[in-house]
């Protein structure tokens, strides 16, 4: 009986064990969570006071020399406790974005993400990884001057990155970091604003004052991209009246204020001096200073707006500012090293501030992403293009669209999402989601069919028409089309003609060919090849005055010039 007692013992005290490992375990996905006790936590606390260069630095190292477990502990920490940087934003989004900006070994982070078990923050760095490679393929240009090569390369790896995040998602969706980076994705693959938003409401839910879920929201609603300047707007003026208590989300303002300027051809010296602009800046810096007097990301701000304005002895000073807290800030020492060279006329300081910021860089090992070349010798011509727009019947009840987005071919998707079309030659083209096309024409040149093959499996599919709307199209009189012929001032670097040829309206935007649009109604117009309408609108008297160019969601309107 007593060794029966003995054995009860000892088997209730090893379930007792069992029982306490299990809560520091994550029974859903089998991944030991890290627990902090009180000696590594005063560590990390040490960490969150250093600059956030420094400790992205140790954190690159760590991932060069393999060290995955010491970043996934200081990870969980940063998850849990939500310490701020100087700048009023997590230390943790800081980090993700610093790392992603400096280290480039994906050999590394291909391992880390293959490590068992799992951490969902290797899936964050190489997805940032696969963003920035994204657009360093693509370039900063505008949209037709990407290559045929650079436009793949930029499509493919921002469909890795969309997986990463995900993945990182899934695995923990108290981190808001893999969903506050997914609208940069949605801004490239040209996701609509809801689908965008999803993934804004997804970060600012696991952490309202994750400034980059609104900064990445902000870009896609820009009118350069997906929205207008009319969204752009509200959620600027929304961020700087309702942003979360300790929080600098009042600074997507300012960066409104910075990118008009910029996009906008303003006199930056004109527009920063404007007693309201400046108004608003100074309360911008006040809300944040109350909170975070040492931020570095303001300043840094701050002294741009002022080179911007030409006061470049000021734009110093602010920086200067930030290396007296941080004398090794490695950004700060290359503007200021900038201003220096370019306009203060003083070689010498410039070179000692360069040779600074290289020692502030992180040492140790980094494979740095490859130069891209972007010459586009083989782009097949957008009039070539726009024949293979149009409406093909691939089933009884089903339809495939092929449409002409600016001067490239994509497929245009019942949920108004697109997916580009990357030419192999001048009739195969392919698409990594939904296969290859190849076109067919007959003796005349005109296109008849196309074959759409995925998984080896072949679709034939007839064209049946050759717009890409099931809208009813109406004549209107020669008199009243001629009354829409002019030019229209979208932006200052897009003016659209319309002109008239044999009683057919044509557009042309800027850096595009001609295309056909026909009237739906005596005001609206639709493009036959392109996800776009027009609609003329008339003064008092009655007079053609502006257009409205709708495309997708994006909406602007310009006057005639």
């Amino acid at each position: 009986m007593k060794n029966m007692k003995s054995i009860v013992l000892i088997f209730c005290l090893v379930l007792f064990l069992f029982m306490i490992s299990c809560t520091n375990t994550n029974i859903d996905t089998g991944k030991a969570e890290h627990v902090f006790n009180k000696e590594s936590i005063s560590k990390f606390k040490d960490y969150d006071k250093r600059p956030v260069w420094t400790t992205g630095n140790d954190i690159i190292n760590k991932l060069d020399a393999g060290k995955f477990t010491d970043i996934e502990k200081y990870i969980d920490y940063l998850v849990s406790e939500k310490p701020y940087s100087v700048n009023g934003t997590r230390l943790l989004e800081e980090l993700y974005q610093y790392v992603a900006q400096k280290s480039f070994n994906i050999d590394m982070l291909d391992k880390w993400c293959t490590k068992e078990p799992p951490h969902h923050s290797a899936f964050i760095f190489r997805g940032n990884y696969y963003i920035n490679l994204a657009w360093t393929h693509r370039g900063g240009g505008l949209g037709h001057t990407v290559s045929e090569d650079g436009l793949r390369h930029f499509y493919e790896n921002l469909l890795l990155a969309e997986k990463d995040f995900n993945k990182a998602w899934s695995m923990n969706p108290a981190d808001p970091n893999s969903a506050a980076s997914m609208p940069i994705v949605c801004t490239g693959l040209r996701r609509t604003i809801d689908e965008m938003d999803i993934w804004f409401n997804r970060a600012v839910t696991a952490d309202p004052v994750t400034y980059s879920a609104y900064a990445n929201k902000q870009n896609h609603i820009r009118p350069k991209w997906n929205g207008s300047k009319e969204k752009d707007l509200a959620f600027a003026e929304y961020c700087y009246n309702n942003a979360p208590a300790k929080s600098v989300i009042h600074e997507i303002m300012l960066d409104y204020h910075i990118e008009k300027a910029m996009w906008e051809g303003k006199d930056p010296v004109e527009y920063f001096n404007d007693p309201s602009i400046k108004a608003i800046i100074d309360d911008i810096a006040r809300k944040t200073l109350e909170n975070f007097p040492d931020s570095v990301s303001l300043r840094s701000r701050l002294a741009e707006i002022e080179r911007y304005k030409g006061n470049y002895l000021k734009s110093v000073e602010i920086l200067s500012e930030i290396l007296e807290k941080e004398p090794d800030n490695p950004d700060a020492l290359l503007m200021r090293a900038m201003l220096y060279s370019q306009h203060l006329g003083k070689p010498d300081l410039a070179k000692t501030d360069i040779e600074r910021s290289l020692k502030s860089s992180p040492p140790g090992r980094q494979i740095q992403i490859p130069v891209v070349n972007r010459k586009d010798t083989d782009r097949i011509p957008e009039e070539t293009l726009s024949r293979y727009a149009g409406t093909y019947q691939i089933g009884s009840e089903e339809n495939l669209v092929i449409a002409l987005f600016k001067t490239r071919l994509v497929f245009l998707l019942p949920d108004k999402r697109i997916e580009p079309l990357f030419p192999e030659s001048e009739l195969k083209f392919y698409n990594p989601i939904h296969g290859k096309v190849e076109f067919f024409k007959d003796d005349s040149d005109k296109v008849t069919h196309l074959i759409l093959t995925k998984d080896g499996v072949e679709k034939k599919a007839m064209l049946i028409s050759d717009s890409i709307h099931e809208k009813k199209e109406i004549t209107l009189s020669a008199e009243m089309l001629s009354q829409y012929v002019g030019s229209y001032q979208l932006t200052p670097y897009n003016v659209v003609k319309i002109t008239m040829e044999s009683n057919q309206l044509f557009a042309q935007s800027t850096g595009y060919i001609k295309k056909a649009i026909s009237p739906e109604s005596e005001s609206i117009f639709f493009y036959r090849i392109v996800d776009a309408q027009l609609e003329f609108l008339r003064d008092e008297n009655g007079k053609v005055s502006h257009i409205v160019l709708t495309q997708g969601t994006k909406v602007q309107k310009g006057p005639r010039i």
